[in-house]
Formats: C-alpha cells, structure tokens, sequence
C-alpha cells in the first residue's frame, strides 16, 4: 500500500493528482501523499487537460494543477473536460447547457 486509508473519499491519479476529501472538503495529492492544493472545496472531479472542475459556496469553476482559479465559480454544474469532447467541457448556467473551452469562452449546445 503506498497512501494508508486517512480519507472520507479519494479518486484515482490524473495527471498526477488525486481528488482527497476529509473533513468535508476536497483537495488534491500527488503521489508521494503532499498536499497539492489544500483542501477547500465542496466537491471535485479529477484533472482533465490540465484542468480540474472543483465547486466552490455552491458554484463550480475549474482551478489548474497549482490551485489557481482558471474559470470563475459562476456554474450550477461542471463536467471535467475530454470526457464528452476535446477541448471542451460541458457546464450548465441558470438552467442552460453550454459548452466552455480552457479560457471560459462558452459556445452553445
């Protein structure tokens, strides 16, 4: 075993990090179990073309792998990018489907 059972909830290694939850709040670890990016938000998914998508006070936004804000927490809901297409994730806002590039730039479904 190379990270003892410590976690509420933990994911798998993407792009080096994993998704940690303890004491209600997420954060990711690399392999060698440092904390990368403490452990702030109320739900995560995992690394995705460099970006992951975290939710923040009820809003979800994606941080990068050094914890800095990428796009803004204004989403009801987030997907990780590549998982429906490459280069895009898909997002939802005040009830409407979009999909967002890495800078945030939103084109319609």
């Amino acid at each position: 075993m190379i990270i003892y059972p410590q976690f509420e909830d933990a994911g798998n290694f993407s792009e080096g990090l994993a998704k940690t939850k303890l004491y209600g709040k997420y954060g990711f670890i690399n392999r060698e179990n440092t904390v990368i990016i403490p452990r702030e938000y109320n739900n995560a998914g995992d690394f995705s073309e460099g970006l992951a998508n975290v939710e923040l006070n009820d809003r979800w936004g994606f941080i990068n792998e050094s914890g800095k804000e990428i796009i803004p927490f204004i989403y009801d809901n987030a997907a990780p990018f590549g998982k429906i297409n490459k280069g895009k994730a898909f997002v939802r806002r005040n009830g409407k489907s979009i999909d967002i590039d890495k800078k945030g730039v939103e084109y319609d479904n």
